[in-house]
């Protein structure tokens, strides 16, 4: 596993995934034997439920973990459209009320950097 850090998913490769659901598929599709005593049946029982419940556990604390990072992703995306908005109000309000330009090139950097602003971010 790599280094596991607040803000970084966890990578091992998806070694677990295949032997939880065999674990999964073993415990649910089990089936006790004759030979085996009432007593036995029950704890066989018992533990069935208890593996498919920590199992389960582990596959929502990691839709946890996905959902958290997904919305710290879409909260810096939100933030980026914001500042991008701000950026672009500031440039119309530069190039509508500012009459200081010493040449035409300074307006058309400007106006540039509008027209990307637009495309990136509509």
């Amino acid at each position: 596993m790599s280094k596991n850090s607040e803000n970084d998913l966890p990578y091992s490769r998806n070694i677990y995934n295949e032997p939880l659901s065999n674990l999964k598929k073993l415990c649910l599709n089990y089936r006790s034997t004759c030979s085996v005593k009432d007593i036995d049946r029950l704890r066989i029982s018992v533990l069935q439920k208890t593996l498919l419940d920590s199992i389960l556990s582990l596959e929502i604390s990691r839709a946890i973990l996905l959902l958290k990072i997904i919305g710290r992703r879409m909260c810096m995306i939100q933030t980026l459209r914001q500042m991008v908005f701000h950026i672009k109000s500031f440039v119309i309000y530069t190039l509508e009320r500012d009459f200081r330009y010493s040449d035409q090139l300074e307006k058309d950097d400007l106006i540039s950097l509008y027209n990307w602003l637009c495309k990136l971010y509509g």
